[in-house]
């Protein structure tokens, strides 16, 4: 969302899950503005989003699938 200041992605079985998140400021762009990768037994981070960003896409880079459920929590910043 517009307003959110960071993002953290709850997914999966911390010890096995992996996943990059990539961040983009426009949505017709095939390169996104930054990404992170999240390894296995890593915690979640909490990303801070530049003020441009309109979207955030997870790819699972794991060997298992990521359980259904994932979800990004929202650090709001009104």
């Amino acid at each position: 969302p517009p307003f959110a200041r960071g993002v953290r992605v709850l997914a999966g079985d911390e010890a096995t899950r992996a996943f990059r998140l990539d961040f983009f400021s426009d949505a017709a762009a095939t390169n996104p503005a930054y990404s992170i990768e999240v390894t296995a037994g890593a915690p979640a981070p909490l990303t801070d989003l530049t003020p441009d960003i309109t979207a955030v896409v997870m790819t699972n880079t794991g060997a298992a699938p990521l359980v259904e459920g994932a979800r990004a929590i929202f650090e709001l910043g009104i």
